[in-house]
C-alpha cells in the first residue's frame, strides 16, 4: 500500500540505528512465536481493521480494504458505495468494508481459508480505505479515511430481522478527489463528541464536525510530505485542553498546542485559514513517522507516547519545546516497520510508580507483535517484545484485539491481524499467562 512508495521516494533516508540508536540486550532472541486459530483469504487487500467498542456489538469487527487497479473508465458498479466521483484517470482504487463477526473463540471461521461463516455483509466501495475508527462517544458510529479526498461515516445497526448491519450515514469532502485520507482520529473531548482529525498526502492535518454545517474547521499544514498518521491527546480531555499530534514521511513528529481551540468551539472560525504547528520535532525519528500512541501514565496526568516508524523503531517519548528533540525514555528495533499501535492493557497496580503497558503493534514485512512496556520505580523504561504472530506472508498493515473471558473465568486477548498482498485475514488469541512479565 504505502511501502513501494515510500522505498522509491526515500531508499536514501537513514534508518533510525544511524541516529543514535542504542541496541538492547535482548534484541536479537526471537520471541516465542503464537499459531493462528483460523484465517480466511478476502477478496482485496486488507488496509485498516477495529473492533466495535459498544457493548452488545463488541463481538462485530470492520475490515477495510484497499485495492489499486489500472483502467480507462471511470464507472461506477452497481450496488457501489461512493463520495464525490473522482474524474477518470488511469490508476483507480477501489475498496470495500467488511463486518465479521467473532464468536466461541473463532470458530466460526474456517480453517481452510474459504468464506468464513463469521462474514456479516460486505460493502463495495469506489474508493479505497485507507483508515477507519469507531467514535468516542458514539460506539456504533465509525468513520472512514478514503483514497477520494473523502471522509464517510457509517453506523452498526440491527435491521428488521435483528441482524447487525452496516449503514451509510454521510460523507464529507475533506480535499481535493486527487488527495488521499491517510488517517482519522475522533476527539476525546466531551464537549465536541462529533469532531475528528484527519490526516492527508498533501500534508495536511484538518479539524472536522460531522454534524457541523461547515465541513473544515481548521486546517494545519503540519507535514512537507505525506501527513501518514494524528492522534489526540488524552491527557486534559477533563479540563476540554488537548494538543493534537501529527507524524509524516518527512519523519516530522509534529505538535499542535491546543490548535484552534477557539475555532472548533465555533467562535471566529476561519475554515480558509492555514495554521502552522506549534513545534516539530525533525530529528528523533529515522524515517517517516507512521503511528502514534499518547498513554497517560498516572503520575500527575503524565503522557508519554509511543510512536511507530519506517526505521522500524518503537520509541517512548514526551515532545518538548519548539524546535528542540524529543525526550526519548526508550525504544527498540521491531524488525518491521511500525505502521500500528494498539494498547492492549495498562497496570498501574504495581505500586511504587511503576507500570506496565501491552501494546499490539502492526509492523508491516515482519507481522504483528506483542511488545511489553515497563516503568521502575527508578523511573527508567525497558521495552521487550513478549511475542510474536509471523504467520503473515506480505506486509500487516492492521491489526486490533479485544478482551475476552471463558466460561471458568480466565481472560485472554483474541487478535485479528491481516496481510495485505496474500489478503490473509488470521484469528489468534494471547492467554492471560502466556506471555510473562512485560
Amino acid at each position: 500500500m504505502a511501502e513501494e512508495q515510500h522505498q522509491q521516494q526515500h531508499s536514501d533516508r537513514p534508518l533510525g540505528r544511524e541516529k543514535g540508536w542504542i541496541e538492547n540486550a535482548d534484541d536479537n532472541v526471537e520471541p516465542p512465536c503464537i499459531p493462528s486459530i483460523a484465517h480466511v483469504v478476502l477478496e482485496l487487500p486488507p488496509s485498516c481493521i477495529e473492533f466495535s467498542p459498544a457493548g452488545p456489538l463488541q463481538d462485530y469487527f470492520v475490515v477495510g480494504t484497499y485495492h489499486l487497479e489500472s483502467s480507462d473508465d471511470g464507472k461506477v458498479h452497481e450496488g457501489e458505495e461512493k463520495c464525490d466521483e473522482p474524474a477518470a484517470t488511469k490508476q483507480i482504487r477501489s475498496g470495500s468494508l467488511i463486518l465479521f463477526r467473532l464468536q466461541g473463540g473463532g470458530s466460526e471461521f474456517y480453517t481452510n481459508g474459504h468464506e468464513a461463516r463469521s462474514l456479516r455483509q460486505t460493502i463495495p466501495t469506489h474508493f479505497a480505505v485507507l483508515d477507519l475508527h469507531f467514535s468516542t462517544f458514539e460506539p456504533h458510529v465509525f468513520a472512514i479515511a478514503t483514497s477520494s479526498g473523502c471522509v464517510g461515516f457509517y453506523s452498526l445497526e440491527s435491521d428488521y430481522e435483528r441482524n447487525i448491519t452496516m449503514r451509510s450515514l454521510s460523507s464529507m469532502q475533506v480535499a481535493d478527489t486527487s488527495l488521499l485520507v491517510l488517517s482519522l482520529a475522533w476527539s476525546p473531548l466531551l464537549a465536541r463528541p462529533s469532531t475528528l482529525a484527519v490526516s492527508l498526502s498533501s500534508g495536511q492535518v484538518k479539524i472536522l464536525d460531522y454534524k457541523a454545517s461547515n465541513d473544515t474547521l481548521i486546517t494545519i499544514q503540519s507535514q512537507s510530505l505525506e501527513a501518514w498518521t494524528v492522534a489526540w491527546s488524552i491527557m486534559g480531555c477533563k479540563d476540554e485542553t488537548y494538543n493534537l499530534y501529527s507524524g509524516g514521511d518527512d519523519s516530522t513528529f509534529c505538535k499542535h498546542s491546543e490548535v484552534g481551540l477557539n475555532s472548533i468551539l465555533g467562535k471566529d472560525a476561519e475554515s480558509d485559514e492555514v495554521h502552522q504547528p506549534t513545534s516539530c520535532d525533525v530529528k528523533t525519528h529515522g524515517a517517516g513517522v507512521t503511528a502514534i500512541l499518547p498513554v497517560v501514565t498516572g503520575i500527575a496526568g503524565e503522557e508519554i507516547l509511543l510512536t511507530g516508524s519506517y526505521d522500524e523503531v518503537l520509541r517512548i517519548l514526551t515532545p518538548v519545546g519548539t524546535g528542540k528533540r524529543s525526550n526519548v525514555l526508550a525504544e527498540k528495533r521491531l524488525g518491521g516497520g511500525v505502521w500500528r499501535l494498539k494498547l492492549l492493557s495498562t497496570d498501574q497496580s504495581i505500586g511504587n510508580g511503576e507500570l506496565e503497558l501491552k501494546v499490539l503493534a502492526s509492523c508491516m514485512h515482519a507481522g504483528a507483535r506483542v511488545v511489553g512496556i515497563r516503568r521502575s520505580k527508578q523511573q527508567e523504561w525497558t521495552v521487550r517484545t513478549l511475542a510474536c504472530f509471523g504467520e503473515h506472508e506480505s506486509m500487516n498493515y492492521a491489526s486490533d484485539a479485544r478482551m475476552e473471558l471463558s466460561k471458568d473465568g480466565l481472560e485472554s486477548t483474541m487478535c485479528v491481524s491481516t496481510s495485505f498482498y496474500d489478503r490473509r485475514l488470521c484469528i489468534w488469541k494471547i492467554k492471560a499467562d502466556s506471555l510473562g512479565d512485560s
